[in-house]
């Protein structure tokens, strides 16, 4: 059950636990999902649309990577192995190279350990180092002579990669990795481009600013929140850092409950609250429908209409 992989008391996740028990990506996908601290209502998300929502073009769409992919994806999130065979096509390099990452995700480069399984040779026991099997992973970052390259080579890896894993996972998190730092800088230029003054509330109302910040190198997450009077004088602040890889638009669903949940705290009634993150405020407004992702958060018990 679900439940049992949180915490003691349901509004967050048991994170020794669920790594403990799933596959890297497979944890890494269970953690990035945000649990509402208003303990929302459970309900049924199809996981191939954005929204959640079961639709028919969604599921052709599915069956259709399905057979492209001969049914073999190895994950138990077929958007998240969607987003990885993406991923592989994508990058802004020669052909030839994507296609070898595409037959090291698969498991289907000619390694010892392939060719031991398909009975072409008698042996998996890699021939340069003649001590461990030789799979893709220790072909690539654990052999004597891969170390040789990444120790000559001037990349640095976001994460201690570790030789049980497989491939795909490898990949996963690296991309992952990657995205949210280019998410950071993107975000980053539009708010030097975008940036306004800030102002202080109305009269005899108060302002919560939240913001969330992501640490990619160390998957982790955290909020900010100010409290500011009609005069600019600061009454209340906070920060929590949290252990989960949470994505932008989650984190910032995150930061808005954590912010609310303070007003409520210091006890404020008019309060406006001001974010940066346009999709949450206009789910909010009910001007837009939010990812599936954050709508727990969104629609959670106590979440007020705020003001922005």
């Amino acid at each position: 059950m679900v439940r049992d992989l949180l915490g003691e008391e349901g509004m967050e996740w048991d994170i020794e636990l669920v790594r403990g028990l799933f596959l890297p990506q497979d944890a890494e996908t269970i953690l990035s999902i945000p649990i509402s601290e208003s303990i929302a209502k459970d309900r049924m998300v199809w996981v191939e649309d954005k929204k959640g929502i079961f639709t028919v073009r969604s599921v052709y769409r599915l069956a259709r990577e399905i057979e492209v992919d001969g049914g073999n994806t190895g994950c138990s999130d077929s958007t998240k192995m969607h987003g990885v065979w993406q991923g592989v096509w994508s990058m802004n390099l020669p052909n030839k190279i994507k296609h070898f990452a595409w037959k090291a995700c698969n498991g289907i480069l000619p390694t010892k350990d392939s060719l031991f399984c398909r009975k072409i040779t008698d042996t998996n026991i890699c021939e340069v180092c003649g001590r461990q099997v030789e799979t893709t992973m220790h072909m690539l970052c654990f052999c004597s002579c891969g170390t040789e390259v990444w120790s000559a080579s001037k990349l640095s890896l976001p994460c201690n990669v570790q030789e049980s894993w497989i491939f795909v996972d490898t990949f996963s998190r690296l991309r992952t990795s990657w995205e949210a730092q280019l998410g950071l800088l993107e975000r980053s230029r539009t708010e030097n481009q975008n940036r306004v003054a800030w102002k202080p509330p109305p009269p005899g109302s108060f302002k919560v600013n939240v913001d969330g910040a992501l640490f990619s190198k160390s998957k982790q997450s955290g909020v900010g929140v100010m409290v500011h009077d009609e005069e600019g004088n600061v009454i209340a602040a906070m920060s929590r850092k949290m252990d989960l890889p949470l994505g932008v638009l989650k984190m910032e669903a995150k930061a808005l409950e954590i912010g609310v949940k303070l007003a409520e705290e210091v006890g404020l009634r008019d309060v406006v609250f001001e974010g940066d993150s346009q999709l949450i405020i206009n789910a909010i407004h009910g001007i837009g429908e939010a990812e599936a992702s954050v709508q727990n958060i969104i629609q959670g018990k106590g979440m007020p209409l705020p003001t922005y």
